[in-house]
Order: C-alpha cells, then sequence, then structure tokens
C-alpha cells in the first residue's frame, strides 16, 4: 500500500487541489496543508497531464500577451477576452502567486521560471511517488515546456489529436476497464449531475465503437472518470469537483471529506 500505514489511508491529489496548492488564496492553501499534513500524498499521470494543459497553458498563454504587450497592466487588460472562462481567473491568481507588479521584464522571468520547472516542483511536492499511478499514460504528462526559435513556447504537445490519436494508452485504458465503465454507465443515468451523465454517453459511445476517445471535448468530456478510475484503490480521493465527488460514489471509490477550519 504504497508505504501507507495501516491506520490512514493515502491522500490522491485530485487536479483541483494540485492547482490551489499553487494559486488558491492564503486560507485555501492553508486549509489544504493542514489536511495534508502527516498524510501520504499521492496523484496520478491524468492530473498531471490536466496540471500541464491547464495550469502551465494559462501561465503560456498570458506570457505570449505580455510579450506584445507594452506593460503587465495593458496585459492583464487583453487577457480579459478570456473572462468567460476559468482561463483568467487561473492567470490572474497566478500572476498574484508569482508577485505581481508592473516589471514586465521580471514578470516575464518569473513566468519562464515557473513554466519550465517551478511548476512541477509544486507539482511534486511532499508526494510519495511510489504511490504515483500511471495506467492511462496519457501523453500530455510527458510534456515538457521548450521555447521555439520567437522565444515563444511551444504548446503543441498539448493539443488534442483526434485526426492523428497519439500514441497514449486512454484508449486501452477505457477498455480494461470496460466492466467499471458499464456499471458507470448504468448508474450515471441516475445523477443529477449533467457533466457526469455527459460523460456516461460518451463513454457508451467509445464502448461501442461509434466514437473515439481523442479530441478536445471528448478528453475533456471523460476526464473525471479517467482520473478517478486512475487513482489507487486503497486512496482517498482528495477534490473539491463535485463531478468527481459524484463518479466517486457510483464507482465505490473512497473520497476525502474536506475540513475546511485551518488551523
Amino acid at each position: 500500500m504504497c508505504g501507507v500505514s495501516s491506520t490512514q489511508a493515502s491522500l490522491f491529489l485530485e487536479t483541483t487541489i494540485q492547482v490551489e496548492r499553487v494559486i488558491g488564496t492564503l486560507e485555501r492553501r492553508q486549509t489544504i496543508r493542514h489536511n495534508t499534513d502527516g498524510r501520504h500524498l499521492c496523484t496520478s499521470g491524468y492530473v498531471l497531464a490536466e496540471y500541464n494543459r491547464t495550469l502551465i497553458r494559462d501561465a503560456i498563454t498570458f506570457r505570449d500577451v505580455l510579450r506584445t504587450s507594452p506593460s503587465v497592466g495593458d496585459a492583464i487588460k487583453r487577457s480579459t477576452k478570456y473572462s468567460r472562462t476559468r482561463k483568467f481567473p487561473r492567470m490572474m491568481s497566478l500572476l498574484a502567486h508569482l508577485g505581481i507588479d508592473d516589471n514586465k521584464q521580471l514578470t516575464l522571468e518569473r513566468l519562464g521560471d515557473f513554466i519550465e520547472w517551478r511548476a512541477h516542483d509544486h507539482f511534486w511536492e511532499s508526494i510519495d511517488q511510489e504511490c504515483y499511478a500511471d495506467r492511462v499514460r496519457c501523453v500530455h504528462r510527458q510534456w515538457q515546456a521548450e521555447q521555439d526559435e520567437t522565444g515563444a513556447y511551444d504548446i503543441d504537445g498539448l493539443r488534442y489529436l483526434k485526426a492523428s490519436p497519439p500514441a497514449c494508452g486512454v484508449a486501452d485504458f477505457v477498455e480494461m476497464n470496460r466492466s467499471a465503465l458499464e456499471q458507470f454507465i448504468v448508474a450515471a443515468h441516475a445523477c443529477p449531475r449533467t457533466n457526469v451523465l455527459e460523460a456516461a454517453e460518451l463513454l457508451d459511445a467509445i464502448l461501442d465503437g461509434t466514437e473515439s476517445p481523442f479530441g478536445m471535448q471528448n478528453c475533456y468530456t471523460i476526464s473525471d472518470t479517467l482520473i478517478v478510475l486512475e487513482a489507487p484503490s486503497e486512496a482517498e480521493i482528495y477534490s473539491t469537483d463535485g463531478d468527481i465527488h459524484a463518479i466517486c460514489e457510483i464507482l465505490d471509490k473512497s473520497k476525502y471529506s474536506e475540513m475546511t477550519n485551518s488551523p
């Protein structure tokens, strides 16, 4: 059991927690630190893939805007075009984490350090890598930031390729878990959460061969289900995502009930 004591299960950190450990408010970060203190912590390759294509990609997005802006303030104003998505609040929270000021060059350097190594240092902090689960083998988990000839970071490795699927293990993982997914599909129809029902409908089409697990919308739709299935069976899944909680109940996976009072 990954070196876990017999009296306390390991905590599996899902993407929401991994991101909040970095850019959450001080209160959120203190709460998570309090809840994880003294626990064996684990995570997975698919969580790392999501972390790469959300938080690190958001850092690259803002850096690209900043490179063509006269100042940090102007870049923030230009970034409001993302205000209807989760990207904008993540970008602003990341800037706060890095120490926001109007020094464009310093901010570019801070963003570069975060993209190239600090983000992954945060991801692996206190994780017991013996408990690391890597059964989905999503190619995005292996992505490394590299600059092209213009000085921009190439994000081609984070794109969803439906026309020419990457050499990842998602399709094999789905097939390996066919029995559990068939049960999930049936049970999900009684779930009131729209995203869970949409995942079940897409997985049903994937299992009968009429749909592919690849492509931007498809990968996004089934991601929570894949994460719950990939988590070690003995771990409690720590997440603030209501869809994850519902999927845990359907798949009979342990979820961690967060204690929200910080010390």
